[in-house]
């Protein structure tokens, strides 16, 4: 079985939702005592995380993460999924500036696939939800208008109160509030776009009914993807 390579702890909850996914598919396709071959590289998110919003904060953060990409490249993988959103960001920089260590490696890009699932399913609009940064900037939006696809996201104060959710939810310290008020904004956005966008790998933890909603979970796709590769490849 090809190894699947995680950069976590970005932040540390939402990782785990990543391993649990990939190996409870894997079991379910395979059985017995069947799991996932994973290499799960967590990183300490803080200083990265804290040049978001700076000034110049983009010109330090590509360069903290290629140390880290560097790291986990030297591992024994076959696959890399990032569990974390805005650092795809960080990810098209390096990429840009070929600076990406091994390209042989196949990357599940989360934004690509969020369009590209949107796109397939004849999407003409998103709501994008996320931290503030990633709905006020245009580097997860503009995956989507390349594809002609309308990107809303929410007015200003209810940017805030997600924004203020999702920190709590990066340390585990959300409350049933939180998950409550979430899920009902959810399901009212249902009434104004096509598909919801869960933008930060930290909102699927709050959701309560995905079944019941037309979500876009980019951690899933990306998921889906590296479990695809892994079957594929193996029958080849």
């Amino acid at each position: 079985m090809k190894t699947i390579g995680l950069l976590g702890g970005t932040s540390w909850p939402s990782t785990f939702l990543y391993y649990d996914y990939i190996n409870t598919h894997i079991h379910k396709k395979m059985g017995d005592y069947h799991s996932a071959k994973i290499i799960l590289y967590s990183i300490d998110y803080h200083d990265i995380k804290q040049n978001y919003t700076r000034p110049d904060g983009w010109d330090i953060i590509p360069n903290l993460f290629h140390q880290e990409l560097n790291k986990i490249y030297d591992l024994p993988i076959d696959c890399l999924i990032i569990c974390n959103n805005t650092l795809h960001k960080a990810f098209d920089i390096l990429s840009m500036q070929n600076k990406i260590p091994n390209k042989n490696i196949p990357v599940f890009h989360a934004l690509s696939l969020s369009a590209e699932w949107a796109f397939q399913n004849n999407n003409k609009s998103v709501m994008l939800l996320g931290t503030k940064y990633t709905m006020q900037n245009d580097f997860f939006k503009n995956y989507f208008i390349k594809h002609n696809i309308q990107v809303i996201t929410p007015d200003n104060d209810t940017q805030n109160k997600i924004q203020s959710i999702q920190t709590r939810t990066s340390s585990k310290q959300h409350t049933t509030d939180d998950i409550n008020w979430f899920n009902d904004f959810l399901f009212d956005c249902q009434n104004i776009t096509d598909s919801i966008v869960l933008g930060c790998t930290e909102l699927p933890l709050l959701v309560k009914n995905p079944e019941r909603l037309s979500l876009i979970n980019s951690a899933e796709l990306q998921c889906d993807a590296a479990i695809n590769f892994v079957f594929t490849d193996n029958c080849k």
